[in-house]
C-alpha cells in the first residue's frame, strides 16, 4: 500500500527554539535552505526533485486526470497551502524540497548532525531509508473520486521499485537507495532515470555475428532495481541498423505497460530486466539491409512516457550511439 508518507512531512508548525537558533516555523520557503545550504540547494536545484510538480510528463497526465492523491508525492506542499488550480499553485515549482523530506510534525530531521548546526535537529537512523523512499516509489494504482481522493488501491503496482529492490543482490548486501542515488552522501541531486551516463552504466549492449544474423545480448548490469523502472511506461529503446540500408532500424523495447481505465489497470506487458538479467536478441541480415552488412549503428534512448505517441511531450533521453564494423563485430561463441 502506498505510504502517504509525504502528506505528514509538510505540515509547518510553530515551533520554540532557544533564540539565534534555525527555527522550522522560518522554514516556509526553500530558499531559506539555500542561505547556509548553498551546495545542496543548487544539487536539488539540478534535481528531478525539484521539477516534480511541473516537468511535462507530469503535467500532461495530471491535466489529463487531475487528482489531490497525484499532488501527495509530485507537489506534496501544494497540499498544506490548500492551492487547487495548477496554475495558480505556487508550490508546483518547489516539488519535492528540502522542507518536504527534512521537517517533520515541526521538526527538522536528519540522520547525522553537524557539531555547528544551528538547527535543533532530531537525529533518526532511518532517515533516508529505503522505506523512506518507498513512500513515493512502490504504490499501487489507485481509484480515485470525482475530486481526485484515494478511494482505494488496486492490486497491480504502478510503482514497484522498492519491491524491486527488496529482493535485488544489493538490498541482500545492505546497500540503501541513497549509496546510488545519493552517493557522496551530501549529494542532493539525486541522479537517476534523467542521467544518462547512469543509464548507460546499468545497461550493457554487446554484438556478435552468427551466420546469417546478427545477435545482442542486452543486460541489467544493476543490481538493486528492475531496468527500466519506476513510472509507468518508461521504455529504454534500443534501435538497430546497418548504417548505409534505406530499412527502417529495427527496435527492441525494455518496458511495463498496462492497459484498461483508471482504477482497472492491467499489466499487458513486461520486458524489463531484474538486476543482472539479460536479453538475447537476434536479427537477420537480411532485415537489416539487402547486401552485406558494413556498419552497425546502434542506439539506445530512454523514453519518459509512451512512445510512439505525439500527444505526449518530447521526454526522451540519448543514453549511447554506436557504429561498429561488421568486419570488427566478433563471431558468437558456441
Amino acid at each position: 500500500m502506498h505510504i502517504l508518507l509525504l502528506v505528514a512531512l509538510v505540515w509547518i508548525s510553530p515551533a520554540t527554539a532557544s533564540p539565534g537558533k534555525a527555527t522550522p516555523d522560518k522554514a516556509s520557503d526553500n530558499n531559506s535552505c539555500k542561505q547556509c545550504h548553498n551546495a545542496q540547494w543548487r544539487q536539488w536545484r539540478s534535481s528531478l526533485h525539484s521539477s516534480a510538480g511541473k516537468n511535462a510528463v507530469f503535467r500532461y497526465e495530471y491535466n489529463a486526470h487531475p487528482g489531490k492523491w497525484c499532488l501527495t508525492c509530485h507537489a506534496p506542499r501544494t497540499l498544506a497551502q490548500n492551492a487547487i488550480a495548477l496554475r495558480k499553485r505556487p508550490a508546483m515549482r518547489q516539488g519535492v524540497d528540502c522542507v518536504t523530506c527534512h521537517l517533520r510534525s515541526g521538526e527538522f530531521v536528519s540522520r547525522t548532525k553537524a557539531g555547528n548546526s544551528p538547527h535543533d535537529t532530531r537525529i533518526d537512523p532511518e532517515f533516508g531509508s529505503p522505506a523512506m523512499c518507498a513512500g513515493c516509489h512502490q504504490f499501487n494504482f489507485p481509484k480515485l473520486d470525482t475530486k481526485g481522493n484515494l478511494v482505494h488501491y488496486t492490486s497491480q503496482p504502478m510503482q514497484n521499485t522498492y519491491a524491486e529492490f527488496r529482493k535485488s543482490p544489493a538490498a541482500a548486501r545492505g546497500l540503501e537507495c541513497i549509496n546510488c542515488h545519493m552517493p557522496t552522501g551530501r549529494e542532493h541531486s539525486f541522479p537517476g532515470a534523467y542521467d544518462a551516463d547512469m543509464v548507460n552504466s546499468a545497461l550493457k549492449v554487446t554484438m556478435c555475428q552468427d551466420k546469417n544474423e546478427l545477435q545482442l545480448r542486452i543486460a541489467n548490469r544493476l543490481q538493486a532495481h528492475n531496468l527500466p523502472s519506476g513510472g509507468v511506461n518508461r521504455s529504454i529503446v534500443i534501435e538497430v541498423a546497418e548504417k548505409s540500408s534505406k530499412r527502417k532500424p529495427k527496435r527492441y523495447r525494455l518496458e511495463r505497460l498496462f492497459d484498461g481505465p483508471i482504477g482497472k489497470r492491467v499489466k499487458t506487458k513486461d520486458t524489463t530486466l531484474v538486476p543482472g538479467q539479460w536479453h538475447n536478441w537476434r536479427i537477420p541480415y537480411s532485415l537489416l539491409s539487402t547486401a552485406t552488412p558494413k556498419s552497425i549503428v546502434v542506439k539506445a534512448r530512454f523514453f519518459f512516457g509512451t512512445d510512439p505517441n505525439k500527444n505526449y511531450p518530447t521526454t526522451q533521453r540519448v543514453i549511447f550511439k554506436t557504429e561498429t564494423k561488421f568486419s570488427d563485430i566478433p563471431v558468437c561463441l558456441p
